[in-house]
């Protein structure tokens, strides 16, 4: 062990681009609150200062910013000349953050850097080169790399990345071939401890405004177009016909960067007022630690779409939280829910983009208490078992060791 501390801990090194981060930011943050600290040590290297780092900072043992310029900008030039400033700028800022970083992992001693974000697989890939240190890519997404992007996935998995870890078969999968001899399964997983034991009930009834004996479908995670949202709300309205006491609710809000790129979520509120259905289908926004709350729902809607390059959910952590809360969950046979989810026994699979499909299946879960509480306690019990953080965190822990 090349450069362990004197309580010959392995230091790990997580490079992170200081944006908003969202479920991978929840993931590190479940990994470092379950490996043994007594044998790890987490260093968060930071490209720029923000949300992530407000998330993360107070589990790391240190923490370092790089720079406060991020390489993710917000926005999009819309000129050639405006293009071609801001990829100038990004060029820029990406040679400057790999030399700051191969300085941090130096100055902090890292015995292996984990980095987790496209394209900062490559940065650190560079700099662990150059100070000669183990670089593991976590590959959390599953998209359709084209042009400059897959042939810097590919060239980077060749020559700047010494083992892949893999979220699931389905992003194992989706990896060009030459990462896929790189790539290792470990799965993600969720605290199945700690969301089972930390029911609240009537947060979300009174959030919505709705007594306790009022059912809610809900739709949870950050509002985006690959989530599905524009099928649940066609969902909704199909579902109300039948059962108008029903009320939906969206969970989540869009993030600052989307707001400004696609505006998201104005676009579904008016969709939503058009139907008239405003008292039907609520939108709740961001909710802290969702996970307590879930119970309140009887029916969680995970309808993700294929969108533009994104394939697919990498893992489907909204989804593995449902579960893991015993609520019965309807996704999508798209990305990892195939994975994660076994029709019919544990959960209920349906076509995307299809909100009709999607309709009928939320009413024959309204109509079948007894089958929609027997998938929800099959739910349960299936994360547990088999996608609990605990095996996750063990797993890192044994490729950590096996790499440096």
């Amino acid at each position: 062990m090349s450069n362990t501390n004197s309580q010959n801990k392995i230091r790990v090194g997580f490079f992170f681009d200081g944006g908003e981060g969202g479920g991978v930011v929840e993931y590190v943050r479940l990994l470092l609150n379950n490996i043994d600290r007594n044998r790890f040590m987490a260093i968060g290297i930071y490209l720029g200062n923000g949300p992530s780092h407000e998330a993360l900072k107070h589990i790391f043992d240190e923490t370092t910013i790089l720079t406060n310029k991020r390489l993710v900008n917000v926005g999009s030039g819309k000129t050639r000349m405006q293009r071609l400033k801001m990829n100038t700028s990004k060029l820029l800022t990406a040679v400057k953050g790999t030399r700051l970083l191969a300085r941090a992992m130096k100055k902090h001693r890292i015995d292996i850097m984990d980095v987790n974000y496209f394209p900062l697989h490559i940065l650190a890939g560079i700099a662990s080169r150059m100070t000669g240190t183990p670089c593991l890519w976590h590959w959390h997404g599953a998209g359709r790399p084209t042009g400059m992007r897959a042939n810097m996935t590919a060239f980077g998995a060749r020559f700047f990345c010494d083992k892949i870890a893999s979220i699931t078969h389905f992003v194992h999968n989706s990896l060009p071939a030459v990462a896929r001899k790189k790539s290792e399964l470990v799965y993600n997983g969720v605290d199945t401890t700690k969301i089972s034991g930390s029911v609240v009930n009537g947060h979300l009834m009174q959030l919505a405004g709705v007594d306790e004996n009022t059912t809610l479908v809900g739709i949870l995670g950050t509002v985006s177009p690959f989530k599905g949202h524009a099928y649940f709300i066609k969902a909704a309205d199909i579902v109300l016909r039948q059962y108008p006491d029903v009320r939906f609710v969206i969970i989540g809000r869009e993030s600052a960067t989307q707001k400004i790129k696609v505006g998201f979520e104005a676009q579904l509120r008016k969709e939503v007022s058009a139907m008239n259905r405003e008292k039907e289908i609520l939108f709740l926004g961001y909710v802290a630690d969702p996970y307590k709350y879930l119970r309140d729902c009887k029916i969680i809607c995970t309808p993700t779409i294929p969108y533009m390059n994104f394939l697919g959910e990498g893992f489907g952590l909204a989804a593995a939280e449902c579960m893991a809360a015993g609520v019965a969950v309807v996704a999508t046979k798209l990305g990892s829910f195939p994975e994660i989810i076994e029709h019919g026994k544990n959960g209920l699979l349906t076509e995307p983009k299809d909100a009709a499909a999607l309709a009928a299946s939320i009413m024959e879960l309204l109509a079948d208490e007894p089958k929609r509480k027997s998938i929800a306690m099959a739910a349960r019990q299936h994360i547990a078992e088999n996608f609990d953080i605990k095996g996750t965190s063990r797993k890192m822990e044994q490729l950590y060791e096996r790499l440096v």
